[in-house]
């Protein structure tokens, strides 16, 4: 479902759903009444601490009039950093290097951010920052 959306290009979900939101003169909590969810989902989402499931994210761009499919696509970018960030949490309290749950945590994570963590490792670089998967 495709809606009067901005263009997304570089924007974090955080900022598009925030922007929209904005614009069409609500509030969290009306937004989450109208979502049938609880305002901290909509206040977690807007604080980049964690995306929405799919049925939320279809909702959430129906009411805002934004593109369903790249709200998606945000919502799933989201998903993977959240991913992400704890694996690099757990990589700077422990080495993963021949532990089976390091690889395990390694393997789930997105192609491309597993290969950034991959290549940091061997430059030695155990402690991988968050700067390796901005773009």
């Amino acid at each position: 479902m495709a809606g009067d959306s901005l263009p997304f290009s570089g924007r974090p979900l955080a900022q598009v759903v925030k922007s929209a939101r904005e614009r069409k003169n609500m509030t969290q909590a009306g937004l989450a009444r109208r979502c049938n969810t609880a305002q901290i989902a909509i206040s977690k989402i807007e604080a980049d601490e964690g995306a929405p499931k799919l049925e939320l994210t279809r909702r959430i761009a129906k009411l805002l009039g934004l593109n369903e499919s790249e709200l998606l696509r945000l919502a799933k970018r989201t998903h993977d950093m959240q991913i992400h960030k704890t694996f690099v949490k757990a990589l700077s309290e422990k080495p993963v290097k021949g532990e089976l749950e390091g690889f395990a945590a390694l393997m789930e994570l997105p192609r491309d951010i597993r290969q950034r963590i991959i290549a940091s490792a061997i430059h030695k670089d155990y402690r991988a920052k968050l700067e390796i998967v901005k773009k």
